[in-house]
This record gives C-alpha cells, structure tokens and sequence, in this order.
C-alpha cells in the first residue's frame, strides 16, 4: 500500500481529476493530495473472482471528485489476485 502512495506522490497523471471549466469544458486538474481507495475481498472461486472484477469496471469513477483508480486485494483459497482499476483518461497516450 505505501508503494502505492508513493507512486501517487510522485506521478502527477494518477492525482488527475477531470473538471469542468467556465465555458463549461472538461480540463484536467490536479489534486493536491490524493487517497488510494484499497479493498480487501474474498472470492469462494474462480468464477465469483470474475464477477468481481466486472463489478469494479461497472462501478465506473466520477471523473471530478474521485481518484481515477483504485486496487483491490482478492483471495480465492491460498491464491491471492491484485485487481487495479484505473479510468482510461489518465493512461491513454
């Protein structure tokens, strides 16, 4: 989780927020502090793992009051997945 903060610290792209300006134009702002939302959950398979994930990208994210990603820890039986969400604004090209 810290190396996670770390990376937020140092990236500007992942502090992103998308506001709307006067003329009422979205342009990107950046937040001067920036929380990771980190969840914890457990799957009883395979497939509920699945449903999961499609559950996070559904969620979708509110582009001007939210951070534009987030993680998640699963766990199904021993094995554990490492599930990172993130809007396509702040890694496209």
């Amino acid at each position: 989780m810290n190396a996670l903060k770390l990376l937020i610290i140092k990236h500007e792209v992942l502090k992103t927020r998308i506001i709307l300006n006067d003329q009422g134009e979205p342009v990107q702002a950046i937040a001067r502090n920036s929380d990771i939302e980190c969840n914890f959950l457990q799957a009883s398979s395979e497939k509920e793992l699945s449903e999961l994930c499609q559950k996070e990208v559904e969620r979708g994210f509110v582009l001007d009051s939210e951070p534009l990603m987030r993680v998640a820890i699963a766990g199904v039986g021993a094995d554990m997945y490492y599930i990172w969400t993130i809007h396509h604004i702040i890694s496209d090209g």
